[in-house]
């Protein structure tokens, strides 16, 4: 099953925005820890291989403008299918999209993964748009 990014409008101004992600990333996860906590002892998993697979799901937030895309990924996801997975929100070819790891300004490689480019949970990404090819909305 392939995941949905979604979005939430962005703004400073809105403390509880936090507060609403946190939220609704925990309702989403909890049946998954909830099965993994009871099942993983009949199936020889050790705790700390649990808590590892349990960690590979990660979000990473996508900025743009006044809007923030939360993307459901995985660490072994290249930048290339972070981009595909935009291209359904943004409706934005994939060749005209361009991510930048915000702390660092640096430009994320489409062919590298997540974790090749030490792009953590929950990191800010920002997208930009080749000139001229924006979308109208």
């Amino acid at each position: 099953m392939q995941s949905r990014p979604f979005s939430l409008p962005f703004s400073e101004a809105t403390g509880s925005v936090t507060a609403r992600i946190q939220a609704f990333l925990c309702r989403r996860l909890a049946p998954l820890r909830r099965f993994y906590d009871r099942h993983s002892r009949h199936l020889s998993i050790s705790h700390s291989e649990r808590h590892s697979f349990l960690a590979l799901a990660m979000y990473v937030r996508v900025k743009r403008n006044k809007t923030t895309y939360f993307v459901q990924c995985d660490p072994t996801e290249t930048i290339l299918d972070i981009k595909q997975k935009l291209q359904v929100l943004i409706e934005q070819p994939v060749n005209n999209q361009r991510l930048t790891l915000v702390p660092t300004d640096e430009i994320l490689d489409d062919s590298k993964t997540l974790a090749e480019q030490k792009v953590e949970n929950d990191a800010v990404v920002a997208l930009t748009l080749r000139k001229g090819h924006t979308s109208s909305n």
